[in-house]
This record gives C-alpha cells, structure tokens and sequence, in this order.
C-alpha cells in the first residue's frame, strides 16, 4: 500500500522477487541484506505525501522514477496479471465492489465470494464473529 492505495497484491514471493509497481521494487531495494555490512541501504526519493493532500492521480506518481502519462491525473486500474494484481485503489467503501471485498485476495474465493456479499455472523474461537463464505463452509478453519 502506498498513501492509502493498494499497489500491488499477490503472493508474498511473488511480489518479493519480482515486484511489478514502482513503490514495491523501491521497497524492496530499500531492505538490508543478511551479511552485507558498511553499504548505505538504498532509498526512494521523495517523501511520502500528507494524507489530507495526496496527488492527483497515483499517489506514488510525484516519486516514480517511471511515471508516465496519464498517471499524474487519473488512478491506475488494478490490472491483473498471472498471479498478482498491482497499480490500483483499495476499493472505496462507501461504493464497494460485489461479493466479498477480499475475494482477490482470497485463494479460496469461489464464486459466492465474488458475487455474494458474507454477513458478519460466524463465531470464531473466542467468541469473535467473522464474514467469511470460506468459514462459513468449512473451506478455512475457524
């Protein structure tokens, strides 16, 4: 996540290894390394934004050192890709999407997920309540 956004999702190693959005492969350049002693650790350029005045268009865009038109004015869609998605919004909550709001996340997702919003109603361990199809069917253990 940069500023608030979702840049990327996907599997850990995936994403990792070969990041796909700008801000993720800055991150990961920026990591230090098991056995690497003296070097400077590589930073991105720039400051993050004040959330009460993120840039138009991607919130990452005035740091990119790969920016390109139109992203300086409109948000890049999540695209996806073989097994990730990156460059885009979390979805707004006030106009969510269909289904559950983590089925792209989820490996588990089945079509309910993606069409069927889960009610807040399966009690977990302890007494905590969760809205999941997955639980609820027994696909994931409460």
């Amino acid at each position: 996540m940069y500023a608030g956004r979702m840049v990327e999702i996907g599997p850990v190693r995936s994403v990792i290894h070969s990041p796909s959005h700008p801000h993720t492969a800055g991150l990961m350049r920026s990591m230090p390394r098991v056995g690497r002693t003296g070097s400077r650790l590589t930073q991105i350029d720039g400051v993050m934004p004040r959330l009460d005045a993120i840039p138009s268009g991607c919130a990452f865009h005035p740091r990119c050192t790969q920016r390109f038109d139109p992203y300086d004015r409109e948000c890049p869609p999540l695209f996806e890709t073989a097994d990730r998605f990156a460059a885009g919004k979390v979805a707004n909550p006030l106009d969510p999407p269909p289904g559950c709001t983590f089925h792209r996340r989820n490996p588990l997702a089945n079509q309910r997920c993606r069409t069927e919003r889960p009610e807040l109603k399966v009690e977990l361990h302890g007494g905590a309540l969760v809205a999941c199809h997955a639980v609820e069917e027994g696909r994931i253990a409460a």
